[in-house]
């Protein structure tokens, strides 16, 4: 399901997207209440049971969460943007800030979060936005010019209907094959730049996977998503709290393992 925007109780249904599967629309609110809108959404639904897609020592900062204004609504109104913390604030952080760092996520390792099977990747545009494609069997005219299309990344399919999605790789960073089985926790790719500004890793639970085709781009249908035994701080790591399922949300740290006290 998805989220439709409405403004004076009318749908905005002039540039509706097709729906994939099982995909439908449920309304919120139109001026972007956060609490109403999480009432309204629907809860995770998969049978496949997630970890957070990075290495276990390491901690993040949910930048956009669900249904977040900048760019995660419509077909993308369950997608979840991350940063990595600077390991420095995680060991100390005396004036709480919100500690993430765009040269600690460049390069850092992303994970599988389930086990499953590779069915789309693109490896191949470069680091510096240029929009060049080092695919020798891709013309350069032929390249969408929309920085957002010139992403590297890499989808892996967990079952029927849930396929999991991260983008912005680095380039030739992608560590296993297409087609290729994949389990749980081991090393895809590398968080990069491609296709955006700055370095940060976007994680989806899609209907279907991205195209393996580069500069090609589709409006893939997010699903709810809820990650299993993972540990999250609401306070910039001054706290940590155990959580058995939930899905992260903005300004949250989270981390697959507990980090050590200060």
């Amino acid at each position: 399901m998805i989220a439709e925007v409405t403004v004076n109780g009318h749908a905005l249904s002039a540039s509706m997207p097709s729906l994939h599967g099982s995909a439908s629309f449920v309304r919120v609110s139109s001026n972007g209440d956060a609490e109403l809108d999480a009432l309204r959404l629907p809860q995770p639904t998969h049978t496949t049971h997630f970890s957070l897609p990075f290495l276990e020592e390491h901690v993040w900062l949910v930048i956009q969460g669900a249904n977040s204004a900048l760019s995660h609504n419509d077909t993308a109104a369950f997608a979840l943007d991350f940063i990595r913390v600077d390991p420095r604030f995680v060991r100390a952080n005396p004036r709480h800030l919100p500690g993430g760092s765009h040269s600690a996520t460049d390069g850092a390792p992303l994970v599988a979060a389930a086990g499953g099977r590779v069915v789309s990747m693109v490896d191949c545009f470069a680091n510096d936005n240029s929009g060049r494609c080092s695919d020798s069997k891709i013309k350069a005219p032929t390249l969408e010019p929309s920085l957002a299309r010139n992403r590297n990344s890499i989808c892996v399919e967990h079952g029927a209907g849930e396929t999991t999605c991260m983008l912005h790789l680095q380039q030739t960073s992608v560590r296993v094959a297409r087609n290729a089985r994949v389990e749980r926790g081991a090393t895809l790719g590398l968080a990069g730049t491609t296709g955006i500004p700055a370095p940060h890793l976007h994680f989806a639970l899609c209907d279907q996977a991205e195209p393996s085709e580069p500069g090609e781009f589709v409006d893939l249908v997010t699903l709810p998503i809820a990650f299993d035994d993972y540990f999250a701080s609401d306070d910039f790591g001054e706290t940590w709290r155990h959580i058995a399922r939930g899905t992260p949300t903005p300004g949250q740290w989270v981390s697959r393992a507990k980090p050590a006290p200060r």
